[in-house]
């Protein structure tokens, strides 16, 4: 099924700043919010999410997924927004989504953003509704004066370009297993991944291209996650593996992190690349789940074939 992309970003377009995950700074997201502006758009931050700022006590949690789901859906179904970003990662996106199943949002697609736990949102939304969303940037925390330029291009290319979109980073990666593979994109943060197996959107890897981002993890929780992955059946009918740089992983010794991945995949049947930054780190690539791309080995670069927006 060919996924359904949201309505491209212009000047003057309303955009909606949802809270689904942890606390945020209040003076990093007036940052992000002053960037949007800059470019050209419309924020609006409802003032229950500025509530949403400060951690909840342990007898308000329940009641706060609750109110960040009515915020997330409101603007969904607000004709006047045209986008959803985030204001901040986390945790906390998964005990919103039980609120939002008891609702259809189907007929209202729209560009939704973020990384880390949101790819458990990003996923959702895919999945249930075959939207295209967007692996990148929150609010609060990557969008400022002066951050990285392929950073900026990335994000706002991906929200505003109907055409192909291409080289999305413009360098090359290091090739864990050679070779070429095309799909759709699906995938985010390795350890929010596995949190959707069992779940209604489960993340299907048939005939797709998997990103996989971490950050700060050990062999255990690499190995373990890639085998649960390939355990549950993920990498049978892959086309290739994505990975980003996996910031600070193997305690940041990136010898060791090569070789580990190329002890892993030294019998993969499809080709596997590492060193897109989309996710933790410096720069933070917009990636859009659900387009056809392909990877090759030479060069070695995953290239994006269509627009994630129309």
């Amino acid at each position: 099924m060919r996924p359904i992309k949201p309505f491209r970003l212009v000047p003057g377009d309303r955009i909606g700043i949802v809270a689904p995950a942890s606390s945020f700074e209040k003076r990093g997201l007036k940052r992000g919010i002053s960037k949007l502006g800059w470019w050209g758009f419309d924020p609006i931050v409802p003032e229950r999410v500025l509530t949403h700022a400060k951690r909840p006590s342990d007898r308000e949690r329940s009641r706060r997924y609750e109110e960040k789901a009515a915020d997330i859906i409101r603007m969904f179904r607000d004709p006047s927004v045209t986008a959803i970003f985030c204001a901040e990662a986390g945790y906390g996106s998964i005990s919103v989504i039980p609120f939002l199943e008891q609702v259809d949002l189907s007929n209202f697609p729209k560009v939704f953003i973020g990384f880390s736990d949101i790819t458990l949102l990003i996923l959702y939304f895919h999945m249930r509704y075959g939207w295209v969303t967007f692996h990148g940037p929150t609010v609060a925390q990557e969008l400022y004066k002066g951050m990285p330029p392929a950073t900026e291009i990335a994000l706002q290319e991906a929200v505003t370009k109907v055409t192909r979109l291409g080289d999305i980073y413009g360098r090359d990666l290091e090739v864990i297993r050679p070779g070429y593979g095309r799909g759709r994109i699906i995938g985010g943060n390795l350890s929010r991944m596995i949190q959707t197996l069992g779940t209604s959107f489960e993340i299907d890897t048939r005939d797709r291209i998997l990103f996989v981002e971490e950050v700060d993890e050990g062999h255990m929780g690499i190995d373990g996650g890639l085998n649960h992955l390939k355990l549950a059946g993920k990498f049978e009918h892959l086309r290739g593996i994505v990975f980003s740089d996996m910031e600070g992983c193997m305690y940041g010794d990136r010898r060791a992190l090569l070789r580990y991945l190329r002890r892993y995949f030294h019998d993969a049947r499809f080709p596997v690349v590492l060193g897109l930054p989309s996710g933790h780190g410096i720069e933070n690539i917009t990636l859009p789940i659900g387009v056809r791309a392909y990877i090759s080995s030479d060069p070695p670069r995953l290239i994006i074939e269509e627009g994630g927006v129309r």
